[in-house]
Order: structure tokens, then C-alpha cells, then sequence
């Protein structure tokens, strides 16, 4: 079980390290950037982060972890289906 758990945070800490770092380069590389901009934009994600965890942990007391759950397997799918209608094609 513990075994499971170091691995699985593990695997998550390096998913959304990579995509911090990895958003930079895209944001000044890929998409033309400026450093500043891209500097915001990914001091707001480390900050989305970092907010997400202080707020979901009271809530997941409250509300129990099952409902947080799976309230994000919703979310996410709906999130990524608002930037994909959004995105310019």
C-alpha cells in the first residue's frame, strides 16, 4: 500500500512538473510569448495548484473524498472540452 502510494505520487509530482516547465518553453517557443507573459501565465498555474490543494482539502473533509473525486472526473473532461470549443482551430 505504501509502495502504491509513493508511486502514484511520484508519477503525479513529475506529470505536473513537466507541465510547468514544458508550459514555458510551449507558451514562449511554440506559441511566440513573451517571457513575461508566459512567466504569468505559469506562476498562475503553480498558483492554481497550490489553491486547488488548500481548498479542496477542507471541502474534501466536508463533502467526503468520493464526492471531490468524483466531481474532478467530471471537471476535467468539461474543462478540456471548454478550452478545445475555445481553441482557435
Amino acid at each position: 500500500m505504501v509502495l502504491s502510494a509513493l508511486t502514484f505520487a511520484a508519477v503525479e509530482t513529475g506529470i505536473e512538473s513537466g507541465a510547468g516547465i514544458w508550459g514555458y518553453v510551449f507558451l514562449t517557443a511554440g506559441r511566440g510569448l513573451s517571457h513575461e507573459t508566459a512567466g504569468v501565465i505559469i506562476s498562475a498555474y503553480w498558483t492554481m495548484m497550490s489553491a486547488g490543494r488548500v481548498v479542496l482539502g477542507p471541502v474534501a473533509e466536508r463533502l467526503g473524498p468520493a464526492r471531490v473525486l468524483a466531481a474532478a472526473v467530471v471537471g476535467v473532461p468539461l474543462g478540456a472540452l471548454s478550452r478545445w470549443l475555445t481553441y482557435d482551430h
